[in-house]
């Protein structure tokens, strides 16, 4: 059940942003962007969640119905603009979180998603490298 508070207002965005549809999760993603450069808590609850939606939904690759440039489109604009948003507000951990991921990926056993895992923390990365390069 949904508090009165800023919490509980947070508890249904974090929800929201788990939803399978892009549009739903776009919505709550792009509420919780304008909060996570100045908190840095939201920011490190918020990382895990962006870098699940980076990956590329296995079902989408071979569907034929556009759903997959539906997806196209807001990773490459919403969920980029978010991981920045993101990073402002925690950066040692966003780096250290998608390192890791990287590196965990590139020694793990193959499997038919390992590639799509290492593409998302590669694409999390690269969202933010001009920022953190200056």
């Amino acid at each position: 059940t949904l508090q009165a508070s800023t919490d509980g207002l947070l508890d249904l965005l974090f929800k929201a942003a788990s939803h399978p549809s892009v549009y739903v999760c776009g919505i709550a993603v792009e509420s919780l962007a304008v909060i996570a450069p100045s908190n840095s808590e939201l920011s490190t609850r918020l990382l895990p969640y962006l870098q699940g939606k980076a990956i590329i939904p296995f079902h989408l690759v071979e569907d034929a119905d556009g759903s997959l440039d539906d997806y196209a489109n807001f990773r490459d604009r919403v969920l980029a603009d978010t991981l920045v948003a993101c990073y402002m507000g925690c950066s040692a951990f966003y780096l250290e979180s998608c390192g890791s991921a990287i590196e965990e990926f590139c020694q793990a056993s193959p499997s038919p998603h390992l590639p799509y895992q290492l593409e998302a923390a590669l694409f999390c990365m690269i969202a933010v490298s001009e920022r953190a390069s200056k």
